[in-house]
């Protein structure tokens, strides 16, 4: 398979779908995703963004409860 896009082509197309795949890949339906308005878009990444911050929170806390666990800190 032969690439026929310059690098500044693949930049410009990934930068005009990021917004859409991401929400994709985040689990929200293609269907969805295909029909919203811009500021639409806007809102559903910041609820994954929040979501995203959320899980990173709680991964951060459970990652340092297991250090304190694993150096007799907590029981």
């Amino acid at each position: 398979m032969k690439a026929t896009y310059s690098q500044a082509q693949v930049k410009r197309k990934a930068d005009a779908l990021e917004r859409q795949l991401r929400l994709v890949m985040h689990g929200v339906p293609l269907e969805l995703v295909d029909h919203a308005t811009g500021d639409q878009l806007l809102v559903m990444e910041e609820i994954v963004n929040r979501d995203i911050e959320i899980q990173y929170k709680i991964k951060e806390a459970a990652t340092s409860n297991g250090i304190g666990i694993a150096f007799g800190g907590k029981k």
